[in-house]
């Protein structure tokens, strides 16, 4: 089960301080996700989460996806991002789980951005690319990214954020194209996806403060598919219109320095 890419990724850490000493989170949710991407149908998916950092710098892993920032500056980020896809095969929806599986990816690459501290709150911006090095769809993702964090009310977090993805044309051919073989065995029309962008997305969490340690929030997402993965008949069988809503907890603490 794949958890959207645009899940916000600093869930846990919603104003992204800076810490003195190393500060460690560890977590875990649920979320309901789509089955498939482009699926009317949703399923359950497990929501892990851990975090280490110190000062401005950490790394962090959010449901799939890791992301990091390797740069000690209270504005300009730069690390690694990697996000697992798992292959695409036993669907619910009995035309698509007739086309070819879909092989497992690994998705690795980098990310830029650049955040600007307001009073209240922290505006971020971020480009991640990342491309598949196991050959799952061999293709590539570009994802500029604007978000707003702000912890308000003392106990409180707020975590909003707008995404946009373009997508090569092999990671389009994997996952919304239908071959002359694939159209026999799942009665689908033959489809051929470039390139372009494929989707933009808003999220939004929201994080409270139990305890000094203990955390709780809740997140939702939604994703509109566009151009040919909008018109994909593997998405006319399902729906363009993407969701995800998730619940999660969190235990944070404090090392040496």
């Amino acid at each position: 089960v794949q958890i959207d890419a645009t899940v916000p990724g600093s869930v846990s850490e919603p104003t992204d301080g800076p810490t003195q000493n190393w500060r460690y989170t560890l977590g875990l949710g649920a979320a309901m996700v789509p089955d498939y991407e482009g699926s009317e149908d949703y399923r359950g998916a497990p929501l892990p989460i851990a975090r280490v950092q110190k000062g401005y710098q950490y790394g962090q892993l959010f449901g799939g996806k890791v992301t990091s920032n390797l740069i000690p500056d209270p504005n300009f980020r730069a690390g690694v991002v990697a996000q697992y896809i798992p292959q695409r095969d036993d669907v619910d929806n009995n035309q698509v789980d007739r086309l070819k599986t879909v092989d497992a990816s690994l998705m690795l690459g980098g990310l830029v951005g650049y955040d600007l501290q307001l009073d209240p709150g922290t505006l971020g911006f971020e480009v991640d690319w990342t491309h598949d090095v196991i050959d799952g769809n061999s293709g590539w993702l570009l994802q500029p990214q604007i978000r707003y964090r702000q912890k308000f009310a003392k106990d409180w977090g707020l975590n909003l954020g707008t995404s946009l993805t373009y997508a090569s044309s092999d990671y389009m051919d994997a996952y919304f194209s239908v071959s002359p073989a694939d159209s026999v065995r799942s009665g689908l029309p033959t489809y051929n996806a470039s390139d372009g962008i494929k989707d933009v997305g808003v999220t939004a969490a929201l994080t409270y403060d139990v305890t000094d340690n203990w955390t709780v929030g809740g997140l939702l997402g939604y994703k509109r598919l566009m151009n040919d993965a909008q018109d994909s008949p593997v998405t006319k069988v399902g729906n363009e219109n993407q969701y995800v809503a998730g619940l999660f907890f969190t235990y944070s603490w404090q090392g040496g320095k």
